[in-house]
C-alpha cells in the first residue's frame, strides 16, 4: 500500500482510492459487515422516537423484524 501525506489523500482522494490493490472478498468478510450494519442499525433506531421509550418485550420485537428486512435488503 502506497504511503501518502494527509493533505494529498485530502485533495486526490479519487487517485489514492483507485491506485489501492483490493484482496478478493471472502466468505468471513460478511460476517463482519453484518456486524457492523447491525451495530450502526441498533445506534440509529435506539435515536427514533418513541423507541426507546417502549418496553423492553416490544423493543425486541420491533428490532427483530427492523433487522432481518434491512440485512436482506443489503
Amino acid at each position: 500500500m502506497a504511503k501518502w501525506a494527509i493533505s494529498h489523500i485530502g485533495t486526490n482522494w479519487h487517485a489514492v482510492i483507485l491506485c489501492q490493490k483490493w484482496r478478493p472478498m471472502e466468505p468471513t468478510d460478511v460476517d463482519l459487515l453484518s456486524k457492523v450494519e447491525l451495530g450502526g442499525l441498533m445506534y440509529w433506531i435506539d435515536k427514533l422516537r418513541p423507541f426507546p421509550d417502549l418496553p423492553a418485550n416490544d423493543r425486541s420485537v420491533l428490532f427483530k423484524q427492523y433487522s432481518v428486512r434491512k440485512l436482506f435488503s443489503l
